[in-house]
């Protein structure tokens, strides 16, 4: 990405001091920083925070809502990044039995073909067409792969159907760089720095030895002791 496009992005940052790292949904982002329109959701990652914007699902209990959102999270907040897929596993179930009944009822209306007077037949064989029709549409519709983006209070998604994949893994990795680096640099931050306390010279703890002696406090014997240890020590 050029330097013009970061400088955009550097934009929404909530300090001038963030730098730009990388993007989730780029097209949409460029879009709405050129021409100020946002067609789907797009989240922006800086050393900093992760900002959300747009059309994104928002996590309800163990539901995700789909609306516009707008959101800026610190990156120490992120617990983590993943994958939701959503299979509506009971329309696919309604579907399955519609179908096999329509083909049942083929094989029946095959075999006995229905009279003029037997019009019901013909109807139910309609409407379970159909309703096979409408199940088998709302499950495809609903079918579909969220990747989600969890932190401290919350959860925010994007439908992965709008994203490029090299991209989703891109984002998800650079992502786990930037919190690796903020709690480098938070735990070098809190390292308690150690200064040593000076220590007295050896030729001030000889004369200290000296007047000791010269005081009668401590014998000739142990001035010798003493002053062979603060030699030995150099």
């Amino acid at each position: 990405m050029d330097n013009v496009v970061e400088t955009k992005f550097n934009k929404l940052f909530a300090s001038p001091s963030e730098k730009f790292v990388c993007t989730l949904g780029n097209n949409f982002a460029e879009n709405y920083l050129a021409k100020g329109s946002l067609e789907n959701g797009f989240a922006i990652l800086s050393d900093k925070r992760v900002y959300f914007k747009g059309i994104c699902y928002i996590s309800t209990g163990k539901n995700f809502v789909k609306r516009n959102e707008e959101r800026i999270v610190d990156v120490k907040d992120v617990t983590g990044t993943g994958f939701i897929h959503f299979k509506a596993i009971l329309m696919r179930i309604i579907a399955i039995i519609l179908t096999m009944s329509v083909v049942l009822l083929t094989i029946l209306i095959i075999i006995e073909p229905p009279n003029n007077d037997e019009d019901n037949v013909m109807l139910v064989f309609l409407i379970l067409i159909m309703l096979g029709i409408f199940f088998w549409f709302m499950y495809f519709k609903n079918l579909k792969t969220l990747f989600e983006i969890s932190f401290a209070g919350g959860k925010i998604a994007f439908d992965t159907t709008w994203l490029n994949e090299q991209e989703i893994q891109d984002f998800q990795r650079n992502l786990r760089l930037t919190k690796d680096a903020y709690e480098e640099h938070q735990q070098a931050q809190a390292t308690p720095v150690v200064v040593s306390a000076p220590q007295a010279s050896v030729s001030d703890e000889l004369k200290k030895y000296k007047d000791l002696l010269d005081g009668g406090v401590i014998t000739e014997e142990e001035f010798i002791t003493a002053k062979s240890r603060l030699l030995g020590s150099l």
